[in-house]
């Protein structure tokens, strides 16, 4: 049986975490590295899938999944994303520090 991947509702804090690091190309054992997690299995299928199927980040060898040179980028809609978090992010710091 094949697993369904679950709809992209809300972002873990490592997915945000890919997000970041998914500026430039990534390689999977990258990732895994850099968020601490050594199951791969796991890792592609809570963290990494879930932002694929979203369209979040993006493969950079799609007609190959498993190519030993894939690699993982974020895509425009992610860096959206990223952007708006960044900006809301800056709101509530200058809002906390009684900036606003």
């Amino acid at each position: 049986s094949t697993e369904q991947v679950k709809p992209l509702t809300r972002l873990s804090d490592k997915q945000w975490e890919i997000i970041r690091l998914c500026d430039v190309p990534r390689k999977l054992s990258e990732l895994m590295e850099a968020l601490g997690i050594s199951s791969r299995g796991y890792f592609k299928n809570h963290h990494l899938d879930p932002l694929i199927a979203g369209g979040v980040i993006r493969m950079t060898n799609p007609d190959k999944p498993r190519a030993s040179n894939q690699k993982y980028v974020i895509t425009e809609a992610g860096a959206k994303l990223k952007a708006r978090l960044m900006l809301e992010n800056t709101n509530r710091s200058e809002e906390e520090n009684g900036k606003v």
